[in-house]
């Protein structure tokens, strides 16, 4: 049975001071917010290193390949 759907559009990365300026708005947006909710998705993760399911090298697609999934990224807190 295939697990997951298929791939979705390519992801998309802001340039730098254009993405900067987004996070002063949403800054703002939520300093000045009297309550706040965060919904994400999938994208917002393999952005920060963490694998995917069912991208290239997601964890569906190697096991479906039949070799081992990427490891993710460890991050020091």
């Amino acid at each position: 049975q295939e697990k997951g759907g298929g791939l979705g559009n390519p992801e998309h990365h802001d340039k730098e001071c254009v993405g900067a300026s987004k996070i002063v708005k949403l800054v703002e947006l939520i300093r000045n917010a009297k309550k706040c909710v965060v919904l994400t998705g999938a994208g917002i993760s393999t952005s920060a290193g963490v694998s995917d399911f069912r991208g290239p090298n997601g964890v569906w697609t190697a096991e479906k390949k039949g070799v081992a999934p990427p490891a993710s990224r460890s991050f020091d807190v």
